[in-house]
């Protein structure tokens, strides 16, 4: 059986691109080798994070400084109205066992805290649980909602993040 890490190489690739002069994202052409490398590896490579499109059937890349700019945007939003913000990571269903299938995670949690947002792993409480998929029927289960909603308020209460 293939593991979700090993699909993630055979889904179709579309890189993108912000263009912050028209407010636009646009596809870039790709050189065809790219294609061939590992997932992960093509991510490093390009300084990318993904995005899925729906029903996972092709993924969009965007640069990793984009969503940076996105997320500095945001901070300076809600600091003009005098509140923090904070990044909850959710993690899949399938990643709480097997981290192979979140492949952007650090990455991702890089990028947060380098715009200086306090990054909360909701994956933490999930994997720590002695039946991680009884707190999933694709979504989490109320069971699931409290475990990570108490993990954030815990997190939240923490000074400094």
């Amino acid at each position: 059986m293939m593991g979700c890490h090993q699909r993630y190489d055979l889904l179709q690739r579309q890189l993108m691109e912000i263009d912050a002069e028209n407010q636009t994202v646009r596809a870039v052409p790709q050189d065809p080798a790219g294609g061939r490398a590992a997932f992960s590896d093509f991510l490093s490579q390009h300084q990318l994070l993904l995005g899925r499109a729906l029903f996972n059937v092709e993924i969009y890349l965007l640069p990793r400084d984009s969503y940076r700019s996105i997320l500095l945007e945001m901070k300076n939003v809600v600091s003009r109205w005098g509140g923090q913000l904070s990044f909850v990571y959710l993690p899949s269903h399938v990643s709480i066992s097997d981290a192979r299938c979140d492949p952007n995670r650090t990455m991702i949690e890089d990028v947060v805290r380098s715009a200086g947002i306090p990054f909360i792993d909701a994956g933490v409480p999930l994997r720590s649980h002695p039946d991680p998929a009884s707190l999933f029927v694709i979504h989490l289960t109320p069971e699931g909602c409290r475990l990570v909603a108490d993990y954030v308020m815990d997190q939240l209460s923490i000074p400094g993040s």
